[in-house]
């Protein structure tokens, strides 16, 4: 979904609902629908993108349930961008994020299941906002279960995330759950997170983290939090 600038928007005065799919890839996928493009051209299987450039033509309402994604030939399943709002992901099976794709170690690769982003950075466009991540099941994303840069008002509760592996935070955080820059966020609530890397990143933004479980393989990291841009973590193993 991709609104236009000026445009009267998506799903503005009504709701939008993706439900009861199968998304699947396989290793022939070419041109703009495969991942081979790294991280600069993204390939995500349901892309939510409002107008960033003005603020104006945004993409609100949509609920994205109960859906099954068999991403290993992309670099996610769901990527929402700037200019939305009042998004819903729940309830839904995401499996292998970029898993198949090839190898590119220490660099950015940019392998989420779901991803919110804000694409407008310097431009009037608005931050996601008003964004629910709830009771998904994730499995084997490659550098996050859950990406978060610059959004506001989050939940992000009661999901199930397992085998993230990406350990290159040079640039980018990585974790089951990684959120960088993000505000108000209302809830990091009853998240099982078991056998990833690192299970919770977060870098500046006001974030509350309650209630998770997190279990880690020898030499792991629970949680890795960055009170801003230039302090050194707190690292919890």
């Amino acid at each position: 979904m991709n609104a236009a600038d000026r445009s009267p928007g998506i799903g503005t005065h009504s709701e939008i609902a993706v439900s009861q799919n199968a998304f699947i890839s396989d290793a022939r996928l070419q041109g703009g629908c495969a991942g081979t493009g790294g991280i600069v051209h993204s390939a995500f299987m349901i892309w939510l993108h409002g107008y960033a450039d003005s603020g104006q033509g945004m993409i609100e309402n949509v609920s994205i349930a109960s859906n099954t994604f068999e991403a290993d030939y992309v670099n996610g399943a769901v990527i929402v961008w700037s200019d939305t709002a009042r998004i819903n992901i729940q309830y839904n099976s995401i499996k292998n994020a970029g898993l198949r794709l090839p190898p590119a170690p220490r660099t950015e690769l940019g392998r989420y299941a779901i991803a919110v982003y804000d694409s407008a950075h310097e431009k009037p466009g608005l931050w996601p906002d008003s964004i629910q991540i709830v009771d998904n099941t994730i499995v084997n994303p490659v550098s996050c279960g859950v990406y978060v840069a610059a959004a506001r008002n989050l939940d992000i509760s009661r999901n199930r995330i397992s085998g993230q592996t990406d350990r290159w935070d040079g640039t980018l955080p990585k974790g089951a759950i990684a959120l960088n820059h993000a505000y108000n966020v209302r809830s990091i609530e009853g998240n099982e997170l078991a056998n990833n890397y690192i299970g919770i990143t977060v870098v500046a933004g006001d974030v509350a983290i309650k209630n998770n479980r997190i279990a880690v393989p020898p030499g792991g990291i629970r949680t890795k939090i960055f009170r801003d841009e230039h302090s050194p973590p707190e690292i919890q193993r």
